[in-house]
């Protein structure tokens, strides 16, 4: 079965992105549960579940449509996307770097670190997952 026939373009990228923001949801609330039993940080007014769940989904469906328009509107869409996304994770984990979240040092460097590591999944998943499941016939013939 042809998937680029059956499926529109725009169905499957918007489907990879919700796809992998479930994942990347598993992934990141994983990454906060080892974190924060290895840390004992329990700050979760920010970083929770909740906003872990709602955000990384949200995000993920809007990156699965901006992935849509660059591969309609350049010829070299799929390229200028993993640049945009490698860029904005690199932006990103340097301006949490400066994040202060409360008056305890010790708290102010784990939430950096827990923040920090939770830009670094979304980041690489949206640069290099998202292209290549958009792209992998197999998943897009069982899962989409």
């Amino acid at each position: 079965m042809d998937h680029d026939a059956s499926k529109p373009r725009f169905y499957q990228s918007l489907m990879t992105g919700l796809f992998l923001g479930m994942v990347v949801t598993l992934l990141c609330l994983i990454f906060n549960y080892f974190f924060r039993g290895s840390t004992g940080f329990a700050l979760s007014g920010i970083i929770n579940i909740a906003s872990l769940t709602f955000f990384t989904i949200l995000l993920f469906l809007m990156l699965g449509v901006v992935y849509y328009q660059l591969l309609k509107a350049l010829p070299k869409g799929e390229l200028v996307f993993i640049v945009l996304m490698v860029l904005l994770t690199v932006v990103s984990v340097w301006r949490a770097e400066y994040a202060h979240r409360t008056s305890s040092a010790v708290e102010n460097a784990a939430f950096r670190e827990l923040l920090i590591g939770d830009i670094i999944i979304m980041g690489a998943c949206a640069a290099f997952l998202l292209p290549y499941l958009y792209h992998h016939k197999k998943f897009q013939d069982t899962v989409i």
